[in-house]
């Protein structure tokens, strides 16, 4: 059967369309809207949906092709739509920024996961090259809010920052087990700032008070809140003395992209702390 690139005559060098080839052919038809938001036209506002037939002529290739030939067929409809309207197509990424980990604290945060997982437990462990400290969630970005960030992450001048892990802990509503970091005076300033800098690309602060953290696990499913009042329970049987510390000399920009097994997290750029 021949591609829906083929018959519908997309072009295969466009961004989203190379997007698309990155999507793992074996994925579900429910993992689409993880990156349709990919082929969003700029007009919506919000991420795509599967469409229906009725509404969305090459729907049909949901169910008669692959999942990178559905997304295909989908962005050449949003481009025929675009073209319409003169609504041009919003291509845009995840992004935040965040410390990575050395390889110590990776290593101590690994015995801990191990320690406390289990197969059933219905929680979603991260692996270790997902650790990091978030700075900045800055969310959806354009090409043009990217060449912004990248302007303003370089002109940051701030000195290397020590960083404390102190405890483990949960936020429960989240659903979220996480290793605490101590709010140093020097961790503050270079989250401030991270923030200050890219204002002017049209993200603004949370106004909730900045909690350092690094995620270890979440809840998946109805029963991982149970899973997780089982973890919390065990913790408290089987208290982890957790007391790491590193000095960070860099800080990173991260592209979170969205997979069936959960988001995997890519380095862009680094900026030295001096």
């Amino acid at each position: 059967m021949e591609s829906a690139a083929t018959l519908l005559k997309i072009d295969e060098r466009s961004p989203v369309t190379v997007a698309a080839m990155h999507w793992p052919r074996q994925s579900t038809h429910r993992d689409l809207r993880y990156v349709l938001h990919r082929a969003s036209p700029k007009h919506s506002g919000e991420s795509a949906t599967i469409p229906d037939e009725k509404q969305e002529p090459f729907a049909k290739y949901f169910r008669k092709s692959t999942i990178t030939d559905a997304v295909l067929s989908l962005a050449h409809c949003r481009a025929q739509f675009s073209r319409a309207t003169n609504s041009p197509i919003l291509v845009t990424m995840r992004l935040f920024v965040g410390i990575p980990l050395p390889s110590s604290l990776s290593d101590e945060l690994s015995r801990i996961s191990l320690r406390y997982q289990s197969l059933k437990d219905n929680l979603r462990w991260y692996p270790p090259d997902s650790w990091h400290i978030t700075l900045q969630f800055l969310g959806s970005v354009t090409p043009e809010q990217h060449a912004c960030i990248l302007s303003a992450l370089q002109s940051i001048s701030h000195p290397s920052v020590p960083v404390s892990t102190d405890a483990l802990g949960f936020f429960d509503r989240a659903g979220v087990f996480f290793a605490q970091v101590a709010l140093s005076p020097e961790l503050v300033s270079l989250q401030q700032h991270v923030t200050a800098a890219n204002l002017p690309c049209g993200f603004t602060p949370e106004t909730r008070p900045y909690h350092p953290h690094i995620t270890l696990a979440r809840t998946k499913g109805r029963s991982g809140a149970r899973s997780m009042r089982a973890l919390q329970s065990q913790l408290q049987a089987l208290p982890y003395r957790l007391f790491a510390n590193f000095t960070a000399s860099e800080f990173v920009l991260y592209e979170s992209i969205p997979t069936p097994s959960g988001s995997r997290y890519e380095i862009h750029n680094h900026f030295p702390l001096v």
